[in-house]
């Protein structure tokens, strides 16, 4: 199912304005190239496989008749944000939305992980990201219109075992996203961080685990962030009992009694993908 937006999202976007969106070619970033396409909006996909960026422009050409941009690009590569800045200068555009979408996770013991690893995840989780809001923010807030939309996660609100880095990596775009969102609200920019829960994306499969509870589509995801930027809120959390979890847990138990908790779930909803279902 498509994600579609009501009369106040759609106010918000016309066919003049272009997006940008990362880790398009999956996922919640397809779902968002998808959402924004049937509004008629020029984007500009960024993602490393350009087969699948290829498919995804001919696709919402065909479907949408929309103008699409690929740049298949590493995030993590030095200077990434200001090559593609250069490139999208170069082709005549600018940005009106930015989407955020690009990231990625570990799994395992924290010794256990490579540290070249661990430093792909904050380069491309938290150093990139950070980088294209300040490469495109300062332009939207000359205009005095603009968006933003960060991919943040349930895992902002508490630290996961297992997963610490991605955890911390989240809890940083979480903070950024909603402090930015006070600092360019008076500019005409609009900021939000969408925290969703476990999404039926790659996510899962790259990490190599089995997620064994239930998942939401990414067309739910993109459809409560497009409503939460319509509502201008710094950030929002998908779901109702992703919400109870975010909120709740950490007000509810101590930090000591929380990492316990948390340790253990984090143990007992995955499986090794090997080991079949």
């Amino acid at each position: 199912m498509k994600p579609t937006m009501d009369t106040t999202q759609s106010k918000l976007f016309n066919a003049q304005h272009t997006a940008l969106i990362t880790g398009a070619s999956s996922g919640i970033g397809r779902a968002f190239a998808h959402a924004l396409a049937e509004q008629g909006m020029q984007l500009i996909l960024v993602a490393r496989r350009t087969e699948k960026l290829k498919l995804l422009a001919a696709e919402l050409q065909e479907r949408h008749r929309t103008t699409c941009t690929i740049l298949p690009m590493d995030l993590t590569a030095n200077d990434a944000a200001r090559t593609l800045s250069l490139q999208i200068e170069a082709a005549g555009l600018s940005v009106d939305v930015l989407i955020n979408n690009a990231g990625f996770s570990t799994y395992g013991h924290f010794g256990d992980t490579p540290l070249a690893d661990e430093q792909q995840l904050l380069h491309l989780n938290v150093l990139a990201l950070t980088e294209l809001c300040h490469t495109f923010m300062p332009s939207m807030a000359h205009r005095g219109f603009g968006s933003v939309i960060n991919l943040c996660s349930t895992t902002s609100f508490f630290p996961l075992p297992l997963q610490a880095t991605y955890a911390a990596s989240k809890a940083y775009v979480l903070s950024l996203s909603e402090a930015l969102w006070y600092e360019y609200r008076p500019k005409g920019v609009r900021v939000i961080g969408i925290c969703p829960g476990a999404t039926d994306t790659e996510f899962f499969d790259v990490l190599g685990q089995d997620f064994k509870g239930a998942k939401a589509s990414p067309q739910d995801v993109v459809r409560t962030a497009l409503q939460g930027l319509a509502d201008n809120k710094p950030s929002v959390v998908h779901g109702w009992a992703n919400a109870i979890q975010a909120h709740l847990l950490p007000r509810a138990l101590t930090r000591k009694s929380l990492v316990r908790l948390v340790g253990k779930l984090s143990g007992s909803v995955y499986r090794s993908a090997g080991e079949g279902k």
